[in-house]
C-alpha cells in the first residue's frame, strides 16, 4: 500500500474513532468501487473516503463520493494542503454533501 494512503488511513482511524466511531470495515485499497473505511457508533454509519495525491481530481473519486453520499452519511478526508481543492472539486461536480475534513 502507497505510504502515503497507509498514512490518511491510519489518521482518519484515530479520528474517527475519537469520535466515539468504531471501525467495521477497512477496504483501503482506493479500488474505486468501495469507501476506504466504514465506521459506526450512536446510531450512525459512516463511509469514509481518503484522498492522496492525484485522486483529487480523479473522476474515479467523483464517481466513488457520488454512490457514496448515495448509501450513507460520507465523510471524504484529503490532506490539509488539498482540501481547497477537494472542496472546490465537490461544488463543480455538484456533491457538496459529503463534508472534507484534513489528515
Amino acid at each position: 500500500m502507497n505510504p502515503k494512503r497507509r498514512t490518511g488511513l491510519d489518521a482518519c482511524r484515530r479520528l474517527l474513532e475519537r469520535e466515539g466511531f468504531e471501525i467495521v470495515d477497512a477496504v483501503g485499497d482506493s479500488s474505486g468501487t468501495e469507501p476506504d473505511l466504514v465506521a459506526e457508533g450512536v446510531g450512525r454509519r459512516i463511509f469514509v473516503i481518503v484522498l492522496v495525491g492525484d485522486e483529487v481530481d480523479s473522476d474515479t473519486t467523483r464517481d466513488r463520493i457520488r454512490r457514496a453520499l448515495g448509501q450513507s452519511e460520507t465523510r471524504v478526508y484529503a490532506p490539509r494542503i488539498l482540501r481547497w481543492r477537494v472542496l472546490s472539486n465537490l461544488e463543480r461536480w455538484g456533491l457538496a454533501g459529503a463534508p472534507v475534513l484534513t489528515y
